[in-house]
């Protein structure tokens, strides 16, 4: 005897590949893909569609500061009891002594600061004892 209480079944069968897309109030698109059979639990990937402009500076190696905005760097080599040293550079960029070897700093050195300004030679003086 079968026993009919209550609502009756649905037989839906959930979907095993579906995708989720969303704008949300900046205008970025997601999309979300889900695949039951490569992961049960959650989406197996999310792309992100960022369609607005981005307000990127262009940085140009090649321009230099004035000479009452040097770029300071404290460093020292990896040596257990290594003395922390300066270099002060008055005609370079900030990014090219970051992205490229620089003449009077080993390749080995740990950046300890590394700042633009006349200040900051005083004070890490002071600081490091050099």
């Amino acid at each position: 005897m079968k026993d009919h209480r209550g609502r009756p079944k649905e037989n839906d069968v959930a979907p095993i590949k579906f995708e989720l897309e969303t704008i949300d109030y900046e205008g970025v698109k997601t999309i979300i893909k889900f695949d039951k059979d490569i992961n049960k639990n959650g989406a197996i990937s999310t792309e992100i569609f960022d369609e607005r402009e981005a307000d990127v500076p262009v940085l140009d190696p090649k321009t230099k500061y004035t000479q009452s905005n040097p770029v300071v760097l404290v460093f020292k080599t990896k040596r257990k009891n290594a003395v922390p040293k300066m270099k002060v550079w008055k005609n370079k960029n900030i990014d090219d002594i970051l992205t490229t070897p620089q003449a009077g700093v080993p390749s080995n050195a740990k950046f300890l600061e590394l700042g633009v300004g006349v200040s900051f030679i005083e004070r890490w003086k002071l600081q490091y004892g050099i």
